[in-house]
C-alpha cells in the first residue's frame, strides 16, 4: 500500500543548524519539537570526554516548530544529554521526560566532523535518572537528576523504555551491556520505576528471549515491544511481542505477527489516536543492519549527493484492538533509520537518522520529515471493515456495494480534514470568515455504551462531545422510511453526521439533482442545520444555477418559508443572491418555470432584473448553525428530563451550560460527567479570556452536581491548565467575583479545596477540606502554617482562610460566633481588612456586613498604629467595610490625603474615590 505524497513535507534544515542525529530521542510539548541526545557528529565528536564526567556531558539541543507554515528552529546545548544507546520517555501529565542508562564512547583523536571511526572503549551511564521539565521550552535550569536506589536495574544500553499513565510508572525492558572487551549480554529483564515513590520493581515475566536496539510503546495496560535483535544474526522483524498486564499478577507475553515483515534495526514506536479511526501504532523506518555494523562497514559517513538512489520510507501501521497490521510506503521520501520520532497535532515527525543507499551504503540523514499521519489513514479507512484500503481520490467512485457504518469516534481530526477538503470549494472563505463559535462542526452530545462500561474510558479522553445509539434511534423512527429512499453515498452522509458530526469529503458523492434535494428535505426536516452546510459547500459546484434557486426555495417544513428564509440558514441566502447576482440574465423562461416553490422566492428575485453582473456581491452577516441539547437529552431521559425546573440546557458548539437544577443521579452521572470532561478538553486553546472565564464557571457548577468527587478527578481534569486558570484569577475580578459567590453553595469538599487553591491558597497537589481550615483558622500559627513562597497570589493565606470558612459555613449560618476563631480576636478583623483592600476586592458584601464588628475592634485595639502608611494600605478596605472615619479618627487629613491620591487613585472604585474626594476637600480647607 503506498501513502500519498501530499501528505508528507521534509525539512532541510541543516545547513542552517549544523544539527546532524544518530539515535537520539524527540518530545513534543506545546506545539514544539524538542530533539537532543545521541550522537551528533557535527558538533562533539572531537571531544576527549573524561569518564568520571559522563553525567556532566553536555550534548546540543534542537528546538523545532511550525510558524506560520514555515519552520523554526533554534539550537542550543544541554547537559547530561548522553551520547548513545539510551532511552527517555515523555511523561505528559507532568510535561517532563526521563531519561535512563546509555553509555558514552571515548573517540579517537582521528575523529573528524566528516566521519566516523568506531571505537570500542565505552562507559556506561546508571547512576542517575535524568528529568527534563519541559514548559514549550528546555534549558539548563529545567533538568534534574534523581540519585537511584542500590536496588536499581543495572546499567544498559540499546534498551526501551515506556510510560505507562495508568499505573504512574517507567518500564524498562531488556538491553545490553559488554561484560569483556570482546563479548556483550543481553538481560531479559523487566523493570517498572515508580514516578511517586522513585522506587525500582523487577517484575517476573515468562520473558521470550531477551533482545536490544528495539523500540517498545504502552498502550491499554500492554507493552508492544519491536525489532533489535538477539545478536547481531538473529533480527526479530516480523513479530510485535506483546506484555499484557491487565489480567495476572504475572504479566502474560504474546506475540502477534506482522502482515509484512518490517526491517528490524532503528526503528521506532509511536501511538496515534485518529479521529473517525480509533488508536493506531505506528512503526516506522529502519533498516536491515544493527548500528554498530553500519558504523563499522562505513568508516567515513557523510551527506549523501541527490544522485544516490535510496530505498522508500517504510511505515507498518498495527491495530492493537484487532492486532492486523498494515505496510505502507511513501515513494520519494528517502527511509530513515536510528532516527528520533514524536508525534505533534496529529502528525508524526521522523527527524534525522541514517539513509540507506539500494547499494547498502550509509549516510547521514538532513531532514526531518513530517507525516500527515491521521490524514493520511483517514484517506484510505474503510469502516465496514474495520481496514485500511488504498487511497481513493474524490474523482473514483465509493464502493456502493458496502454498506456504511457509522463508528462512534471523535472529531478533531475529521474536523481538520474537512477544512482542508473545503479549500478548494466556493464556500470557504465564508465559513472561516464567519465562524461564530470555535467548533462549527460538532453537533451533538455523544457518549457510547461502551464508554460507560469501562470505567477508565468513561474519562472520555477525546475532543468532541457524544449522543447515544438510543437517540438516534428514537429519533430516525418515525423517518426511517424516508431514509431508505436515499442513495447508498447520502446514507452514508446521514449516518456519519448523525454520530460523528461531520462528514468526509472524499466519500460525500453527488449522484444526481433528485437524490440531492431528496437528501436535503430530510436534513430540513430533522434540523441538521449543519450537515446542510457541509453538503452545499462539497456540491454547489455540481448544481446548475436553476437547481440552485430550487434547493434555497425548499419549503422548511417546521416554518414553512423558504429554506433560505431560516437565519440557521442565511449561507443558502447569500448563495442564492450570488446565483441571480452572476447568471440570471442569462436564465432562459423555461428553467425558471422548472424550479419548483418558486413563489416563495420570487420576491427576491424582482431586484435582480437587468442587473449587470459586474455589480459587487452584498454583504451578509452569517450564523453558523447551533443545536438544542435539550431535545437530546429528552430523547435520552425523557423520565428524567421532566424534573428540571427552570434548567436551560443549551449546546453551544462544545460546552453545555445548566444553571442549578435537581436532577436524579442516572443523569447527573451520565451527561454530566461526559459533559465537563469533554468540555475542558477545548476551553484553553479555543476561547479568549473571556469565553475561557464563562467555561471554567460552568464546568465547576457542572462538577457541583455531581454525586461524588474524587482528588483524581479534580486533579486530573484541572492541573493541565492550572497556569492558566491562575492567571485570569490575578488578572480578571470577575473570576474571582464568580468563584467567590459560588463557595457557598459547594457541597464537595474537595471541589471547594480546588477552588481556595485557584485562589492562590495550597500548594500543587494539596486539597484543603473544611476540617483543615477550621483547624488553620483556631491555630495561633497561622502565618507560620500557611505562609511561604509556594502560595503565588497576591492576597496572602491569612487573609483568605477566615473569609472562605465564613462563606464556607453558608451565608444563611453565617455568624460570628459560629467561625471558627483566632486566638487573637484582632487578627481575624485585621485579616479582613487586608483582604478587603486588595484589587480587585474579592470579599462578597456579606462577608463585609457581618465582619465590621470584628474590624472595628481590631482599630480600637491597635489604635497607635494608625500611621499614614496603614491609612492608605486599608484605605479601600476601610471604606467597603465603612469603618473609614472610625481608622482616621484623630489622624491629621493632609498627612495621608496627598500620598493616597499619588499611590492608589488608579486602583479606586466610584465609591472609594467620593470619599477620597470627600477628605481630599476637608484637607484643603482645614489648611
Amino acid at each position: 500500500m503506498e501513502i500519498p505524497s501530499k501528505f508528507v513535507k521534509q525539512y532541510d534544515i541543516s545547513l542552517s543548524t549544523r544539527f546532524y542525529q544518530i539515535a537520539g530521542y524527540c518530545v513534543s510539548n506545546r506545539g514544539k519539537l524538542h530533539i537532543f541526545g545521541g550522537y551528533d557528529f557535527f558538533g562533539y565528536i572531537t571531544q576527549i570526554h573524561d569518564r568520571k564526567q559522563l553525567e556532566q556531558l553536555e550534548g546540543r539541543y534542537l528546538c523545532f516548530e511550525i510558524v506560520q507554515g514555515k519552520p523554526k528552529t533554534k539550537v542550543d546545548t544541554v547537559p547530561s544529554s548522553r551520547f548513545i544507546g539510551s532511552s527517555c520517555a515523555y511523561i505528559p501529565e507532568f510535561e517532563t521526560g526521563v531519561l535512563f542508562s546509555g553509555f558514552c564512547e571515548d573517540f579517537s583523536q582521528d575523529s573528524s566532523q566528516d566521519s566516523f571511526q568506531y571505537a570500542e572503549n565505552t562507559g556506561y551511564y546508571g547512576k542517575y535518572l535524568i528529568n527534563y521539565k519541559f514548559n514549550g521550552k528546555l534549558c539548563k535550569d529545567n533538568i534534574e537528576k534523581y540519585c537511584m536506589d542500590a536496588y536499581k536495574p543495572a546499567s544498559r544500553a540499546f534498551h526501551a523504555v515506556a510510560w505507562d499513565s495508568d499505573r504512574c510508572c517507567l518500564w524498562v525492558y531488556s538491553g545490553t551491556r559488554n561484560i569483556s572487551s570482546n563479548k556483550s549480554e543481553c538481560m531479559p529483564e523487566l523493570w517498572k520505576w515508580c514516578a511517586i515513590t522513585n522506587k525500582w520493581t523487577l517484575i517476573p515475566t515468562d520473558s521470550p528471549k531477551s533482545r536490544y536496539g528495539h523500540a517498545m510503546v504502552y498502550y491499554k495496560d500492554r507493552l508492544y515491544i519491536f525489532g533489535g535483535s538477539v545478536n547481531r544474526t538473529t533480527p526479530c522483524k516480523k513479530v510485535v511481542d506483546i506484555i499484557d498486564f491487565s489480567k495476572n499478577r504475572i504479566p502474560k507475553w504474546e506475540r502477534i505477527n506482522l502482515e509484512k515483515s518490517h526491517m528490524p534495526y532503528g526503528a521506532t514506536m509511536n501511538v496515534v489516536n485518529i479521529d473517525g479511526v480509533g488508536t493506531r501504532i505506528i512503526i516506522s523506518g529502519g533498516q536491515l543492519e544493527d548500528m554498530s555494523e553500519s558504523l563499522t562497514n562505513n568508516q567515513n559517513i557523510s551527506i549523501a549527493d541527490d544522485e544516490t538512489e535510496f530505498k522508500d520510507l517504510e511505515i507498518t501501521i498495527l491495530n492493537p484492538e484487532d492486532n492486523k497490521s498494515t505496510k505502507a510506503i511513501i515513494k520519494g521520501v528517502n527511509n530513515v533509520a536510528y532516527h528520533s520520532s514524536a508525534v505533534m497535532n496529529g502528525k508524526l515527525y521522523l527527524n534525522f537518522g541514517f539513509n540507506q543507499a539500494k547499494s547498502g551504503a550509509i549516510s547521514y540523514s538532513p531532514k526531518i520529515i513530517e507525516i500527515d499521519i491521521s490524514g493520511a489513514i483517514l484517506s484510505m479507512f474503510n469502516p465496514e471493515i474495520n481496514r485500511l484500503e488504498p487511497y481513493f481520490s474524490p474523482e473514483k467512485p465509493y464502493n456502493e456495494e458496502i454498506k456504511p457504518v457509522v463508528q462512534l469516534t471523535s472529531l478533531k481530526t475529521q474536523i481538520s480534514q474537512f477544512w482542508r477538503s473545503m479549500k478548494q470549494t466556493p464556500l470557504v472563505d465564508i465559513f472561516f470568515q464567519h465562524q461564530t463559535n470555535p467548533s462549527p462542526i460538532s453537533d451533538f452530545i455523544v457518549f457510547t455504551g461502551e464508554v460507560m462500561q469501562n470505567p477508565r474510558n468513561s474519562l472520555i479522553k477525546f475532543s468532541a462531545v457524544y449522543i447515544m445509539k438510543q437517540v438516534m434511534t428514537r429519533r430516525i423512527g418515525k423517518f426511517m422510511n424516508k431514509l431508505y429512499d436515499l442513495s447508498l453515498n447520502h446514507i452514508y452522509d446521514f449516518a456519519l453526521y448523525s454520530y460523528t458530526g461531520t462528514i468526509i469529503p472524499e466519500r460525500s458523492i453527488y449522484t444526481n439533482f433528485q437524490d440531492f434535494k431528496l437528501f436535503f428535505e430530510l436534513c430540513l426536516e430533522f434540523k441538521y442545520y449543519r450537515l446542510i452546510w457541509l453538503e452545499v459547500g462539497c456540491h454547489i459546484s455540481d448544481l446548475k444555477p436553476s437547481q440552485i434557486i430550487e434547493i434555497c426555495a425548499t419549503r422548511d417544513p417546521n416554518t414553512h418559508k423558504a429554506a433560505m428564509e431560516n437565519p440557521q440558514l442565511y449561507i443558502l441566502f447569500y448563495i442564492f443572491n450570488e446565483t441571480l447576482r452572476v447568471n440570471f440574465d442569462a436564465m432562459t423562461t423555461a428553467e425558471l418555470e422548472s424550479i419548483q416553490n418558486l413563489p416563495l422566492v420570487a420576491e427576491y428575485m424582482t431586484d435582480f432584473i437587468g442587473m449587470s453582473p459586474n455589480v459587487k456581491p452584498v454583504e451578509f452577516k452569517f450564523i453558523i448553525p447551533e443545536t438544542n441539547a435539550l431535545r437530546d437529552l429528552s430523547d435520552l431521559f425523557p423520565d428524567t428530563i421532566m424534573q428540571i425546573n427552570g434548567t436551560l440546557a443549551a449546546y453551544l458548539g462544545d460546552s453545555i451550560m445548566l444553571g442549578d437544577t435537581n436532577i436524579t443521579d442516572e443523569f447527573s452521572t451520565s451527561v454530566i460527567d461526559s459533559v465537563i470532561k469533554c468540555d475542558m478538553k477545548m476551553i484553553i486553546d479555543r476561547s479568549n479570556d473571556e469565553e475561557t472565564i464563562k467555561k471554567i464557571i460552568q464546568s465547576i457548577q457542572l462538577i457541583n452536581l455531581l454525586k461524588k468527587v474524587t482528588v483524581h478527578f479534580i486533579s486530573s481534569y484541572y492541573s493541565p491548565h492550572m497556569s492558566t486558570i491562575r492567571r485570569l484569577v490575578l488578572k480578571s475580578g470577575k473570576i474571582h467575583s464568580a468563584i467567590i459567590e459560588m463557595i457557598p453553595k459547594i457541597k464537595h469538599e474537595l471541589l471547594f479545596a480546588f477552588l481556595v487553591h485557584v485562589l492562590g491558597i495550597g500548594g500543587e497537589f494539596e486539597f484543603f477540606t473544611k476540617d483543615l481550615v477550621s483547624i488553620i483558622c483556631r491555630s495561633s500559627s497561622l502565618r507560620r502554617l500557611v505562609a511561604g513562597n509556594r502560595y503565588a497570589v497576591n492576597t496572602t493565606a491569612k487573609m483568605m482562610y477566615p473569609i472562605l470558612a465564613l462563606m464556607y459555613m453558608g451565608e444563611d449560618n453565617c455568624k460570628i460566633e459560629n467561625l471558627p476563631k483566632f486566638v487573637n480576636k484582632d487578627d481575624l478583623g485585621g485579616a479582613i481588612l487586608d483582604a478587603a483592600s486588595q484589587k480587585p476586592c474579592i470579599v462578597p458584601s456579606f462577608v463585609l456586613e457581618k465582619a465590621k464588628p470584628l474590624v472595628l475592634n481590631y482599630l480600637k485595639q491597635n489604635k497607635g498604629d494608625h500611621s499614614s502608611s496603614f491609612i492608605v494600605k486599608h484605605f479601600c478596605g476601610a471604606v467597603q467595610i465603612g469603618v473609614l472615619e472610625d481608622m482616621i479618627a484623630n489622624h491629621p487629613t493632609n498627612e495621608w490625603v496627598s500620598r493616597l491620591e499619588q499611590e492608589k487613585r488608579r486602583e479606586m472604585d466610584g465609591k472609594e474615590l467620593k470619599a477620597l474626594f470627600i477628605h481630599t476637600f476637608s484637607s484643603k480647607y482645614s489648611k
